[in-house]
């Protein structure tokens, strides 16, 4: 894949993510962790941008900045491989 490429499916895969966290399937219901999936795919994903902007309406301004502010010192996890 292309850097495009792994930036799309690495997109994809957060709005999966937050999809799931704000329905609570299997857990409970996590907004501010919703929204920063959401925001964090949304540079990728006008569906996470959309997701997110209407998710906000349901939070609190503190849930919104808790939100944001995660979203901010997220970091990738290493990508590096494994030595056998």
């Amino acid at each position: 894949l292309t850097d495009g490429g792994l930036q799309g499916a690495f997109a994809d895969r957060h709005l999966e993510v937050h999809a799931v966290g704000t329905r609570g399937r299997g857990h409970n219901k996590d907004h501010v962790l919703a929204y920063m999936w959401s925001n964090l795919a949304g540079q990728e994903l006008e569906d996470a941008r959309s997701f997110r902007d209407r998710l906000q309406t349901e939070m609190s301004l503190k849930q919104i900045a808790e939100a944001q502010k995660l979203s901010r010192e997220w970091k990738p996890a290493s990508t590096g491989q494994i030595n056998e």
